[in-house]
């Protein structure tokens, strides 16, 4: 494992944006528990690392925003995260300071909770691991300017003078007050504070505060930071304004670029004394932390109280109160007089603490230096060891640091010490007999059968049934990350003593909710028929794959529901299909998994700002001449305007995203606002025409419901258990004769689809006025692209002829007996019988149909790698001929051309879907089959 010097935000697997922010090496990344199963391999790796980190910068990103004694740099913290964590875990820091773990546990995609005894740690921490937006800085920067504006105003000790009346009830009653602040210094930071307490805003006013408290030492007549002596510093009127308004400027300035990287991610910071774990409301639960990584304070080095003791006092709080509870005092251990032996007990319990909330099997790391007594120095770091092992935990070594000479103790006990060490503990592994919860909403009993089958294949065991439908195992607990993935279960619960694992699906889907959630996410932005729901399509990629970071293809991607999860479950995912809104779906839906949530929002929110300007005769300029008329034929005038007005206002949208997913929006809307009956699945207009309709007001709501959902997701995307790759969506035909389906060289691990059923959906037809207002898709090409598609309804009679003509040599080309003979069937009974034109086409549909089926599935034989999957949901419809009803066994087809290409069919689960409500749904089809394959 190579030294770095700071995470990497991968540009290419970003959880929250596309582009990393500042340029950065890249960490190596645990990818999975079982390489933690074996210490001396975490230990060799550990060794390997150069920790030293002399030249590399320390204060990125806010690191250095306030004054903090003995912490240690953010490399050390970030390394052992990506070493001994996976993505979406728990780091705790428990001597958390100023949130330097924190940071780089949710700069990793960790959840992250950072605890102190010391409440200015728990202030400045939540305001490093806090991403400020656009409205917020506005705020302090306006801040920052006007105390800036006042230290230069000449009348500023009369403005001071008038304003003291109000401001001095901020001024802390410290002891010899007069002794540490002159009455100059006291009037300009009571009247900051003042100003800052004002501040509605709470993530403004607590940055406000911490730029306040890191002038504190600066403005009064305390030596420095190191020396709690005074002296005079001659501060001249307006200096503590000066001051402020530079340091509130500096942590804006530093703190930019996290709006980006977090998101809405957030740290957990609590004030919080060890010694009173057990007691407190604000402790992690026992069994809940996946990874320690704290640097406890030095015995007998540093004294926290007594350096922040001013700080402390003007942010509220009592320094007395931390002094007397400070571990590792100096001053302390020279009043108690007892030596590391004082030190040893307050550890003692501590570690008995920390070590009850990590999992079993998982590791802490802690960051410790020698101590010095009485001229002597003690080995901390096998002292630590000592009492860690006593306290039930196993004591894997300690990995020496050199510390370079201009960053040791400012302590003189302290401050001879020329390393450090990284002391590393195990808690002891331990099999876990573990129960997999069911989801708050009940399963169909076809979910109860794939349930069983992906625990089994995404976990590595086969579960026993137990009461209610619930299935237990025995788990290896280096083996749990992996039913984090499940799709089908929302809880792993561990016994009495161990808090449980919820899973990701779980998070998206709020997991307390008694009703299942199609909609997660971007699920729920454009109807779309005959898509499968996210849960089943989770299912069949776990039962496909069993890592993320593979490669998976929906060849008939339609609304992206496969791509998506793919997404979500860390795979590279390629989707093709030819309906343009399809494609323009997809993209819109993959977009928002890669971007910024918070950030996303921002450009929605600008949107909505400007969304209500009137519309006029110019806005139907925004539709080409080609496609104009019949757009005012199918919307009322003043519709047509809206639309043209809102679709010119979305295309001048900046973000991308964003812009996407607003044209997305709207085209879910365009079935009310037009004269087209909206319960229609084909396209008829309604009894009753429009006059106008609200178009502004129904995509207003549209876009609120879902900034709604894009907030719930990113404050989740923290416990995400992979990064979020790119998707890749293509406008191409699958079925193709011969087409190489790869998207670059490598082959596919897996394909999930959901083909077009037999002239089942017209999908062009459906959407046509979203192709023809939104995308400027004429009537004659929205023709040539319905005939098209696999499954169409639409042929011409030439190519009816022609393909009647060939019936009699199916057998070579088609794949299927089943296939064939249902075409033969069908041609047969409608040849001589009085039929309308659909029923007499239907033969040589079923023939073009089932050809490019085969094509297709030939296609992915030579695209999916041997011993790859394919998951194929494909269901039977009913069609009527001159002699009676005829059953398509689609089905039945596609298992046969399967296995004509060699493929091992692993099951065939039937499945029962419920009916949309729609004018034709006795069309609707309602038995299904998931047929599992594996390539040869």
């Amino acid at each position: 494992m190579p030294a770095r010097s700071r995470p990497a935000r991968n540009a290419d697997f970003n959880l929250f944006v596309a582009e990393p922010v500042y340029s950065q090496p890249r960490l190596p990344q645990l990818s999975r528990l079982e390489d933690l199963s074996n210490p001396a391999d975490v230990m060799q790796a550990l060794g390997a690392i150069d920790w030293a980190f002399t030249h590399d910068e320390t204060g990125y990103l806010g690191h250095d925003l306030h004054p903090y004694p003995a912490k240690f740099i953010p490399q050390i913290p970030a390394n052992l995260i990506a070493a001994l964590s996976l993505p979406g875990e728990l780091v705790w820091d428990p001597f958390g300071g100023s949130g330097t773990t924190a940071l780089e546990a949710l700069l990793l995609g960790r959840q992250a909770l950072s605890t102190d005894a010391n409440p200015l740690a728990g202030h400045i921490a939540r305001a490093k691991c806090t991403a400020l937006g656009p409205e917020q800085r506005d705020v302090l920067r306006a801040l920052g300017q006007r105390v800036a504006a006042l230290a230069l105003d000449r009348g500023l000790e009369g403005f001071l003078e008038r304003a003291w009346g109000a401001a001095k009830g901020f001024v802390p009653d410290i002891p010899n007050y007069e002794q540490w602040f002159t009455a100059q210094a006291t009037r300009e930071l009571a009247y900051v504070r003042q100003l800052a307490s004002a501040i509605a805003d709470d993530d403004a006013r607590l940055v406000s505060e911490v730029a306040l408290s890191s002038i504190v030492v600066a403005v009064s007549n305390q030596d420095s930071e190191t020396r709690y002596t005074r002296r005079d510093k001659g501060h001249r009127p307006g200096d503590v304004l000066r001051l402020f308004a530079t340091a509130l400027e500096r942590i804006l300035v530093e703190h930019e670029p996290l709006e980006r990287l977090l998101g809405y991610r957030r740290a957990r910071v609590a004030t919080l004394d060890l010694r009173q774990l057990d007691t407190s409301p604000d402790a992690p639960e026992p069994e809940s932390v996946d990874l320690i990584v704290t640097s406890p304070p030095y015995a007998n080095a540093t004294d926290y109280h007594l350096y922040h003791r001013f700080r402390l006092f003007w942010l509220g709080f009592d320094p007395r109160v931390l002094g007397s509870a400070e571990i590792g005092s100096h001053l302390r251990h020279q009043r108690e007089k007892r030596g590391f032996d004082l030190y040893a007990d307050e550890m003692l319990g501590c570690l008995a603490g920390i070590a009850r909330r990590l999992r079993p099997g998982r590791y802490c790391a802690m960051v410790i230096g020698g101590a010095v007594f009485d001229g002597k120095e003690v080995d901390s770091a096998a002292r630590l060891g000592e009492i860690g092992t006593q306290v039930g935990l196993e004591w894997l070594g300690a990995v020496e640091r050199k510390i370079h000479a201009t960053r040791r103790s400012f302590v003189p006990a302290a401050r001879r010490l020329g390393a450090e060490h990284i002391v590393i503990f195990r808690k002891p592994p331990r099999s876990l007999k573990v129960t997999f919860e069911l989801p708050k909403y009940r399963l169909w009993p076809y979910e109860h059968e794939l349930r069983l089958r992906e625990v089994e294949r995404v976990v590595g065991v086969a579960p026993v049934s137990a009461a209610e439908g619930k299935l237990t195992a025995t788990l290896d607990c280096y083996r749990v990350d992996r039913a984090r993935r499940l799709a089908l279960t929302s809880e792993l619960t561990v016994g009495a003593a161990c808090t449980g694992w919820q899973t990701w699906q779980a998070r998206l889907e709020n997991g307390a909710a008694a009703r299942r959630d199609p909609k997660y996410v971007t699920h729920g932005i454009h109807d779309y028929k005959g898509k499968f729901y996210p849960q089943l399509a989770k299912t069949l990629l776990n039962l496909s794959v069993s890592q993320p970071g593979c490669r998976i293809l929906d060849p008939f991607c339609g609304s992206g529901t496969v791509l998506l999860e793919a997404q979500l479950s860390g795979h590279r995912a390629v989707g093709f299909d030819l309906n343009p809104l399809a494609v323009l779906i997809s993209r819109a839906k993959t977009a928002v998994a890669t971007e910024n949530a918070l950030l996303l929002d921002r450009a929605l929110r600008s949107f909505l700002e400007q969304l209500g300007a009137p519309a006029t005769d110019t806005d139907l300029e925004v539709f080409p001449a080609a496609t104009r008329e019949e757009v005012l034929s199918w919307f009322p005038r003043p519709v047509a305007r809206r639309l043209g007005k809102v679709r010119r206002q979305v295309e001048e949208v900046p973000n991308e995203t964003a812009q996407l997913l607003l044209k997305v929006l709207l085209s879910s809307l365009i079935r009310e606002v037009s004269h087209q009956e909206p319960a229609d699945l084909r396209v008829r207009r309604r009894k009753e025409p429009l006059a106008d309709a609200p178009v502004e007001m129904l995509l207003r709501a549209r876009v609120v419901r879902f900034r709604d959902r894009c907030r719930h997701f990113g404050e989740q995307a923290a416990a995400a258990p992979n990064l979020f790759p790119p998707a890749h969506v293509v406008s191409r035909d699958s079925g193709t004769e011969g087409a190489d389906l790869r998207v670059g060289a490598e082959a596919y691990d897996a394909v999930v689809t959901s083909p077009p059923y037999a002239t089942a959906l017209p999908y062009i037809d459906t959407d046509r006025l979203s192709l023809l207002s939104l995308l400027d898709i004429p009537s004659n090409l929205r023709s040539s692209l319905e005939m098209q598609l696999t499954g169409s309804r639409e042929i011409r009679q030439r190519d009816r002829a022609a393909l009647e003509a060939a019936i009699d040599g199916l057998d070579a080309t088609i794949g299927s007996r089943t296939a064939c003979a249902i075409a033969k069937k069908i041609h047969r009974q409608n040849s001589g019988a009085d039929v309308g034109f659909r029923r007499k086409n239907m033969a040589s549909l079923l023939i073009r149909y089932f050809t490019s089926m085969w094509r297709t599935l030939s296609n992915l034989d030579r695209a999916v790698r041997p011993g790859g999957a394919i998951a194929i949901v494909i269901g039977d419809n009913v069609t009527h001929t001159g002699a009676g009803e005829v059953t398509i066994q689609s089905s039945k087809a596609i298992q046969e051309m399967g296995d004509r290409l060699g493929w091992t069919l692993d099951a065939c689960v039937p499945i029962t879907v419920t009916k949309e409500a729609r004018l034709n749904a006795h069309h609707a089809i309602t038995r299904n089959d998931i047929l599992l394959f594996r390539r040869r």
